[in-house]
Parts: structure tokens; C-alpha cells; sequence
């Protein structure tokens, strides 16, 4: 299974099944979801549902480590990129993205976590989009005349309702 999303101007391919099936039903992705009629390749390449063994990446240095709402979170650097895990206080694997700097591939596991899914998404673009001089944000955003108006805040809470609703009336 494939979706095709321009996100940021960026052309993101995710190939995958379970998990594809999951992200489909989050609300948010519909909305950048594009018909790929194009010859041209994608900017992001996003595998989902890969089997990671990171017993097989090499010279793995943790970079960052923190814990947030009982998950542990752990982002390391190897030679072939960017590993990026997620665990359960008792160890178990909730999702692990491994970015590869010399494919520009993202490969993201399954995840039995349907919350943790976007989250891991949002993860997974943004290690290959930084390759892409994009940083993400996560805001909604009106451009006019070479100024910006941009409405930052958690998910659900109508930063896209409100940028429709000044394109439409403003």
C-alpha cells in the first residue's frame, strides 16, 4: 500500500500496510493527501511497518534521552544515520525509526499505539525533511505580501479552522 502527501512543499511517499492503515484513520493527514500523477520521485520516502534490528546499525551514540508521559524517548546517531526509539516504562518497544543518511529513506516498525503513531510520524518527517532545509513546526500559517501570520498550538484546538477562516473573511 501507498499514500503520496505534499507536506511543506515536500513530495512524502509512505509505503506500508498496518501501519498506513493507521495513519489513514488520524485525523490531520487527510487534509495534505495528494494524487501522485507525476513521473517525479518523492522528497521523503517514509517505509513504515519495517523489521529494525538495531543490533545491525554501527557505532550507536546516544544523543538525547528523556521521558515524557511514562514513554521513554531516545535519540541516537550511528554511522548510517539517525535512530529514534520509543519504550514503555517496563521496555517494552512502543516504535523505533531508523533514518538513513546515505538513501535518504526513512524506516519507521509497527507500533501497537495508535497515539504514538503521529507522534512517530511527526518524527519520521522530520529527520528526513531536515535533510530538505525544512524545519517543522507544528502551527498553521497565512502568507501575504511576504508577511506571515502563524498560529501555534497542540492538535485539535483549530489553528487550521482559524486559517481558513481568515483566507475566507479577511
Amino acid at each position: 500500500m501507498k499514500k503520496v502527501y505534499s507536506i511543506a512543499g515536500l513530495k512524502v511517499e509512505l509505503t506500508g500496510s498496518y501501519t498506513l492503515q493507521q495513519v489513514t484513520q488520524l485525523p490531520g493527514f487527510d487534509v495534505f493527501e495528494i494524487e501522485d500523477l507525476s513521473d517525479t520521485n518523492a522528497d521523503v520516502y517514509i517505509h513504515l511497518d519495517s523489521d529494525i534490528n538495531i543490533v545491525n546499525l554501527t557505532n550507536i551514540h546516544r544523543v538525547h534521552h528523556t521521558e515524557m508521559m511514562d514513554i521513554e524517548h531516545t535519540f541516537s546517531r550511528c554511522e548510517e544515520g539517525y535512530i529514534y526509539e520509543m519504550h514503555r516504562q517496563d521496555g517494552s518497544k512502543i516504535v523505533s525509526i531508523v533514518y538513513d543518511l546515505k538513501s535518504n529513506h526513512v524506516f519507521m516498525s509497527p507500533s501497537d499505539c495508535l497515539m504514538s503513531v503521529k507522534y512517530a510520524m511527526w518524527v519520521a518527517f522530520t529527520l528526513s525533511a531536515i535533510e530538505k532545509n525544512v524545519i517543522p513546526i507544528h502551527a498553521s500559517s497565512i502568507v501575504k505580501d511576504s508577511e506571515a501570520v502563524m498560529f501555534l498550538g497542540e492538535s485539535g484546538t483549530g489553528k487550521s479552522t482559524h486559517t481558513g477562516l481568515w483566507l475566507k473573511y479577511i
